[in-house]
């Protein structure tokens, strides 16, 4: 529980940065996937 409080302030705190942190995590993912297939 407390991790989840946690990860909800930090996700507010780095708001504005939310749409970079999108874009890295969707070439992140896009990565992962390309490595296991």
């Amino acid at each position: 529980m407390a991790i989840t409080q946690c990860r909800g302030i930090l996700n507010n705190y780095v708001m504005p940065l939310r749409n970079y942190l999108d874009l890295e995590h969707d070439y992140l993912l896009k990565v992962i996937f390309e490595e296991q297939t």
